[in-house]
């Protein structure tokens, strides 16, 4: 078999192994919504159900013509059917500094995980906020 016919079954092979579980139609009901800021753009985060519990997962990458991502970082956020916020927590997505360069033609992305033990109750909508200052406990 030759390379190119390799690599997507390596492919499949390795997103088939991942290890989540289905969600339950109540979560699986809730939209994940990304809200990106100047320096960073969010993919379509997703809620996950591992092994060891609810995840938030997703990746970012940097905004065109941005040079860093430093002082950045996400929050993600749980909203009720009223729009108030039941819950919020800062997420870092590693490596925290995405820079382009000029040795590498793929965009720089970072990955983030929030470990979830469970959605706050009433819970209609997640976002995902990219925040381009550093969080105030941060230095």
């Amino acid at each position: 078999m030759n390379a190119s016919r390799l690599l997507p079954l390596a492919a499949a092979a390795f997103l088939g192994g991942c290890a989540s579980v289905s969600l339950p139609p109540e979560i699986a009901a809730v939209p994940v919504v990304p809200v990106p800021s100047k320096s960073v753009a969010i993919y379509q985060p997703k809620l996950l159900r591992t092994e060891t519990g609810l995840v938030v997962d997703g990746w970012v990458y940097p905004q065109f013509g941005v040079t860093t991502t430093a002082k950045s970082h996400l929050e993600v956020i749980f909203f009720d059917i009223a729009g108030r916020e039941s819950k919020n927590q800062s997420v870092n997505f590693v490596p925290g500094d995405l820079r382009h360069r000029a040795s590498h033609r793929m965009q720089p992305r970072g990955h983030y995980q929030l470990p979830v033990s469970e959605l706050p109750a009433g819970t209609a909508r997640v976002e995902v906020r990219a925040h381009d200052e550093p969080h105030p406990n941060q230095s």
